[in-house]
């Protein structure tokens, strides 16, 4: 690493929705299955951090 630059990872679990979601507004979303999306935090993006899904 002669210039000092490097990557970082993050890496998360992935996670998926067991049953639809029905808000205060009563339209059920059909979601079940779908991928829960985790967003980075703002440290993270500060860092240029990439996140990486790995299945369990």
């Amino acid at each position: 690493m002669i210039t000092g630059e490097y990557t970082a990872y993050d890496v998360k679990s992935k996670n998926y929705r067991k049953q639809d979601y029905t808000p205060s507004d009563g339209y059920k979303r059909k979601r079940t299955g779908s991928l829960i999306y985790r967003s980075s935090t703002k440290e993270q993006k500060k860092l240029k951090v990439k996140i990486i899904y790995a299945t369990i």
